[in-house]
């Protein structure tokens, strides 16, 4: 990302884009993101092509950018689906391993800002050997401000810099049982709470039956077009 720095798709050409998904499949799911997205001068600008041209959305974001202001005009916008919270820490300590120093508290405070605004909020840690035992407070943290969670499995690159961050199967597998009994947990509890979590669940990349149980969308219900307009068939 750092190769990219200050490098953002100017306005006209998102215009373009947008039409053309539109007059290929108008029922398309626009998930915003970057690097951080909320860095783009016209971030809202954006929302707003997305919203007049009848596509549903998700913003992914770290949420560092998020003040009182920000989150009442994400809240303005009714087809946005989910705000997606990058947020690897309950704490500064942990947070920052992924994350850099002094972005927690930026980060929480966006956290909090999007739920007093009643923004769909969905917190996406990524489990790492590091942040594992964390995990779980994230999960009734987001339970508790209104939204969800969907953590997701630390990926291994060859290009990756960060090598130091390991997850071992036995740690995903022990963190993926944890979430899915609270999570069972709370269902029980409150019977409206399996449908407000399918709702902010991140969208499976499966759109048929012969990808029903296949998540990975790669270049058949999920494309990813770069900051330059150049497509790729996966985010990775």
């Amino acid at each position: 990302l750092r190769k990219r720095a200050r490098k953002t798709m100017p306005l006209d050409q998102v215009r373009a884009i947008m039409d053309k998904i539109a007059a290929i499949n108008p029922d398309s799911h626009i998930m915003v993101t970057g690097g951080e997205p909320m860095l783009h001068p016209d971030f809202f600008e954006i929302l707003e092509l997305i919203r007049d041209r009848g596509f549903t959305a998700s913003v992914l974001t770290n949420g560092g950018l998020i003040d009182e202001e920000a989150a009442e005009r994400l809240a303005s916008f009714d087809n946005i689906e989910r705000v997606q919270v990058s947020i690897d820490g309950n704490c500064e300590e942990t947070h920052a391993i992924t994350r850099g120093p002094r972005s927690f508290a930026k980060s929480m405070a966006g956290i909090h800002a999007l739920a007093r605004h009643k923004v769909p909020l969905l917190l996406a840690p990524t489990i790492h050997d590091g942040n594992a035992d964390e995990i779980l407070d994230l999960a009734r943290l987001a339970i508790e401000l209104g939204g969800s969670i969907s953590a997701n499995d630390l990926k291994q690159l060859p290009q990756d810099e960060n090598s130091k961050v390991t997850l071992a199967p036995d740690t995903l597998r022990r963190v993926k049982a944890e979430l899915s009994d609270f999570l069972t947990e709370m269902f029980q509890r409150d019977d409206s709470l399996r449908d407000r979590i399918m709702q902010l669940s991140s969208r499976s990349c499966a759109s048929d039956p012969i990808n029903a149980t296949f998540i990975c969308g790669v270049a058949h219900s999920l494309v990813d077009i770069d900051w330059n307009g150049d497509v790729y068939p996966c985010h990775l």
